[in-house]
This record gives C-alpha cells, sequence and structure tokens, in this order.
C-alpha cells in the first residue's frame, strides 16, 4: 500500500503501519477528507468489534494451556492499536493474556517471520519453549518454519471453517 511504501521511505526499517497511518495516506491523497477519515476509521473499527468471534478449536486451546498453567502469547500481523486488539480478544474470553505483540507497535510482519524473533527476544524464551498455534497458513506455519524460529512439532495449524469446507487446507 501507499502507506506502507511512505512509511518504509521516511523509517527505512519499518514495515508495518497503524490503521491512523493507514488513514491518514488517504487524506493526503484526497480520497478521504480529514473528518471523512476519522469517521471511516471509527466505522472500520467498530466493525471488527462487531463480526470478530472466537474460533471454539482455539479457545479451547487457550483454556486448556492455563489449566496447565502455560503462559499466552497473542502474535498479530495487525494494523489496530492494542487497546483494540486487547478488547476484541477480552470480550472473546481472552481475559488473561501474558503477552500481546502487535505488528504495527514493533514495525515487522509476522508472515516473514520477523514479529516471532521479536516475541523470542523480548520475552526471553527459547523457540523449543514454544508451542505456536495458528490459523494463517502463511504467517503461522510457513513463515514461522522458513524463519527457523520454531520447530515444526511445536507449529499447529488450526484451519478456518471456509478452509475446511472447501477442502484447501
Amino acid at each position: 500500500s501507499k502507506a506502507r511504501a511512505r512509511i518504509q521511505r521516511e523509517n527505512p526499517f519499518y514495515r508495518e503501519v497503524t490503521i491512523n497511518e493507514i488513514y491518514a495516506q488517504m487524506t493526503e491523497d484526497g480520497v478521504l477528507s480529514k473528518q471523512e477519515s476519522q469517521i471511516m476509521m471509527q466505522e472500520e473499527i467498530d466493525l471488527e468489534y462487531r463480526f470478530c468471534r472466537r474460533r471454539k478449536a482455539g479457545y479451547e486451546i487457550y483454556e486448556f494451556a492455563k489449566r496447565c498453567g502455560k503462559q499466552i502469547a497473542c502474535i498479530s500481523d495487525m494494523y489496530l492499536p492494542r487497546d483494540v486488539i486487547k478488547h476484541i480478544l477480552e470480550s472473546a474470553g481472552y481475559t488473561d493474556v501474558d503477552y500481546l505483540f502487535i505488528s504495527s507497535e514493533e514495525r515487522v510482519c509476522k508472515y516473514d517471520g520477523k514479529l516471532f524473533d521479536v516475541f523470542l527476544k523480548k520475552t526471553g524464551l527459547l523457540a523449543k519453549e514454544v508451542m505456536h498455534f495458528g490459523d494463517n497458513y502463511v504467517s503461522d506455519c510457513l513463515a514461522a518454519r522458513k524463519a527457523n524460529v520454531f520447530a515444526d512439532e511445536n507449529i499447529t495449524y488450526i484451519p478456518s471453517a471456509r478452509e475446511l469446507l472447501t477442502g484447501s487446507c
């Protein structure tokens, strides 16, 4: 996107953008007025609140891990701010999350494995100590394997309902 390209020109080490930067770029490009940009951004956030739901399989893993005394980390390739993601997680019942890593905050991406590197560095955990579950095959499985972040046996892919129904997983 244009916002990502502009941010990377201004800050060469940034690989991810925030929702504010995306809408600021649309205002700068004359696509939206500043007021329209603010309204549309809030509408997008409201839609995320409305439509994000917990998946039964993921929540069962979360509950089991908590019963076993495990730490929980949510690692997301997302441009939404922390407070929005935290609200979505808490509304879905994920109220006891130890770590939350968001690509737009860390300015690195999960899909290329860099966000996993940041997670390990900041938590001090070793890759072999982490069990990773995800629903995006590219970001959660291939990228983690490619970056040699987690061993194959420590990565579990949970296909989406669409993938299960279409047989694309």
